[in-house]
């Protein structure tokens, strides 16, 4: 009996250490259509399994959690030059059409930054 014990634990563990964005938020989010526009890295954010880019600057998922609202509550470590790594959490919520996305940093002072969803380059 201990030996299942230890593999549902070791799997559990597995599964926390194991973080990511749901697949309905990966892609580019932009401001606006210019923030889609081919080439743009300014003006939005690249969201990946495990890692958000914003321009230049990129953050590794730390830890992702479902909120009663069906949003979610994401834990990113940027490494900003001249700062340092930080942990910076973020509440992401999609709208119902899935074509839009609100991103409230949570800190100091709350930042929200609604984005579109661009097009998947064909």
């Amino acid at each position: 009996m201990i030996p299942v014990m230890i593999l549902l634990a070791s799997a559990a563990s597995s599964n926390a250490r194991a973080p990511g964005f749901p697949q309905e938020y990966l892609g580019r989010w932009g401001d606006d259509q210019a923030g889609c526009s081919e080439g743009a890295i300014h003006g939005g954010l690249t969201i990946e399994r495990k890692e958000v880019r914003d321009g230049e600057f990129s953050g590794d998922v730390r830890r992702v959690r479902r909120k009663p609202d069906g949003s979610i509550e994401v834990v990113e470590r940027w490494d900003v030059p001249e700062e340092g790594p930080s942990d910076v959490v973020s509440n992401y919520r999609l709208s119902k059409d899935k074509k839009s996305l609100t991103v409230k940093v949570i800190g100091e002072s709350v930042q929200t930054q609604t984005l579109i969803r661009c097009p998947v380059p064909k």
